[in-house]
């Protein structure tokens, strides 16, 4: 150790210097260092951006609309196979009304017959008829003619209800009917006609008369006037043409 007063070293422990006895001060003893560690400093990360939804609902939206797209598309495909056939069908099915319609007539205007000795008269509309009231649904049936009165349905009830004709423009409006007179004036022959899919009639009562009496004498084939206007359905399910049926 060294004296702090003249720098004479001395013993390791010695309180006095043995050169000007002084005394020697013992620093306490310092404590070991104490060892330092690397301070480690922790940034806190911004918190992250929300994620946002919009991307996944947007994906939803678009398969979506291409679902729906294609549902549209086949609904439409079926729609233009389905509704041609179903109104062909529904066309079909009055063709087979109208003639079974026609045959209940045939029955009752026979009955009539049994007890009349003649068949119903007919009148234009133009001069009273059983259609007269439904002129102004359509004025087509100005130039048709039908049963002049209910004589079929009253007093003596040969039909319930005249068969209304489903192609007749004016709702619950009856077949044409046309019927013709003997030498001694009775009815002797009748044609009852409706003017088929098309709406049109192509068959009159003046047209009828020109052709001659009824019944036609069906041995020398049907006139030109019914041949020519007779609707088939071979031409079309609405095709121009009267569907008719005479006196057999």
């Amino acid at each position: 150790m060294f004296c702090p007063t003249c720098g004479q070293a001395n013993e390791q422990g010695a309180t006095q210097c043995t050169r000007c006895g002084g005394n020697i001060f013992l620093a306490p003893p310092q404590p070991p260092p104490i060892p330092q560690r690397p301070v480690q400093v922790f940034v806190q990360p911004p918190p992250a951006a929300p994620r946002s939804s919009m991307p996944v609902i947007a994906i939803v939206a678009i398969i979506a609309a291409v679902v729906g797209l294609v549902f549209l598309a086949i609904v439409a495909v079926l729609a233009a196979i389905a509704v041609p056939n179903f109104l062909e069908a529904q066309t079909r099915a009055k063709v087979i009304r109208v003639k079974a319609d026609m045959r209940t007539y045939a029955t009752a205007l026979e009955s009539y017959y049994i007890d009349q000795k003649a068949y119903p008269p007919s009148r234009a509309t133009t001069q009273g008829n059983v259609n007269s009231g439904l002129a102004a649904q359509d004025p087509s049936l100005n130039g048709q003619t039908t049963f002049s009165s209910h004589v079929l349905t009253s007093p003596v009830a040969y039909l319930s209800a005249l068969p209304s004709d489903p192609f007749a423009r004016a709702k619950g409006a009856t077949f044409s009917y046309y019927s013709t007179h003997s030498a001694d004036g009775r009815n002797d022959g009748w044609i009852l006609w409706s003017p088929g899919p098309d709406g049109q009639y192509d068959l009159t009562g003046d047209k009828i008369a020109q052709i001659g009496g009824l019944p036609f004498d069906q041995s020398t084939g049907w006139p030109a006037l019914l041949i020519s206007n007779t609707f088939d359905p071979t031409n079309g399910t609405v095709s121009r043409g009267d569907i008719w049926r005479v006196k057999q």
